[in-house]
């Protein structure tokens, strides 16, 4: 009896083994379509929350940035990874998470995340030229050649640091939520550009809700990237 105790016990520790080890498998070694749980992507070394569940990897890309300068050459893997929900059968939420494996010699960058004025909501944080941090939250038109037939949101976070950067995009399908689609064909028409959304109070609390998620969810991450703190499951929560 023991022995069978025992036994159960090892078999038990080798599966909780094998489970941390496999969240902490770096995301460009899943293939397409594999599940992603357990509230974390795993860039390298970094571990980047997102909101619990069951995400669907619906692509993964590698490259690498290029630095030239005059004094050196240098470069870096990164990986561009897109994770999906369906609701139903419809497309409900998306999250793009985009960054380096690793350091870089790079002392600025010339990336502009928040140059865009016209859009919903940004925030620069006080950031510099340099190392730009931004917070973009915009409304885009239906996609009918990737089979999106509806105006989707995204709330997109971009940290540039010293030889380092991390991008994540949130898309989410405001119609699984009750609101009202726009039949605008063209962005200055639609319902949810900034000139317009005023006129509509559902689209506004909605939007209201999700700003209020998205800083939330970038003050995770800059947390994180500053090392004021560690990753746990659950730091972002699930979207409105």
């Amino acid at each position: 009896m023991h022995r069978i105790d025992y036994l159960n016990l090892t078999f038990i520790a080798l599966l909780s083994l094998l489970a941390c080890t496999a969240h902490a498998q770096s995301i460009e070694t899943f293939q397409k379509g594999a599940i992603i749980s357990g509230g974390f992507v795993t860039l390298g070394k970094r571990q980047v929350p997102i909101p619990p569940g069951e995400w669907k990897l619906a692509s993964v890309k590698e490259g690498r940035t290029r630095i030239q300068a005059p004094q050196f050459r240098d470069d870096a893997k990164t990986v561009n990874a897109l994770l999906i929900r369906n609701r139903n059968g419809e497309y409900d939420i998306g999250i793009r998470v985009f960054g380096s494996l690793a350091s870089t010699g790079a002392g600025r960058w010339s990336d502009e995340p928040c140059k865009s004025d016209d859009v919903l909501y940004k925030n620069t944080f006080n950031s510099t030229y340099e190392h730009p941090e931004c917070l973009l939250i915009d409304f885009h038109l239906p996609d009918p050649n990737n089979n999106i037939h509806f105006t989707f949101l995204s709330a997109v976070y971009s940290k540039y640091m010293w030889g380092d950067f991390l991008i994540v995009t949130y898309y989410v399908n405001p119609a699984l939520r009750g609101i009202t689609t726009s039949s605008a064909s063209s962005r200055r028409n639609n319902e949810w550009h900034k000139d317009k959304i005023h006129l509509s109070k559902e689209k506004s609390e909605y939007l209201a809700r999700f700003k209020e998620w998205a800083l939330d969810a970038a003050g995770v991450y800059r947390r994180l990237l500053l090392g004021d703190s560690t990753p746990v499951a659950g730091q972002i929560a699930s979207l409105p």
